[in-house]
């Protein structure tokens, strides 16, 4: 589907800080009917697949406050503002503060729009 079936209506910021903002749209539904669509915006970011000398994956831990859990997961961080127009240097940064490694060849895997249902 190449149209656009959803109408904004209108367009509000309803919170903002230094890593998010959330907007609310009144919307038109694609069955014609008026709905609200929240949309989380995150400046971009990199996930970070970094493999040692016997193909084993270098993962960081941490307790997450959104699912009140502890995870493991790909090193990965977003970008500051001015950054986007280099996220092979962010992902350098990235998988240095989130590891203390440091990788020697680099290789781009691809763009994936993470949760895109809601960001």
């Amino acid at each position: 589907m190449d149209k656009n079936p959803w109408k904004t209506t209108s367009s509000r910021t309803v919170y903002r800080n230094n890593w998010i903002s959330v907007r609310e749209d009144e919307v038109i539904r694609p069955d014609g009917k008026p709905g609200i669509y929240g949309v989380v915006y995150i400046r971009p970011s990199v996930g970070i697949l970094a493999l040692n000398e016997r193909d084993e994956a270098v993962l960081v831990g941490q307790w997450r406050y959104s699912v009140d859990r502890y995870s493991w997961e790909l090193p990965r961080g977003g970008s500051h503002p001015g950054e986007e127009h280099d996220m092979l240097a962010v992902a350098k940064r990235e998988l240095v503060e989130e590891t203390g490694v440091q990788a020697a060849d680099w290789q781009f895997l691809g763009t994936v729009d993470n949760g895109n249902g809601v960001a």
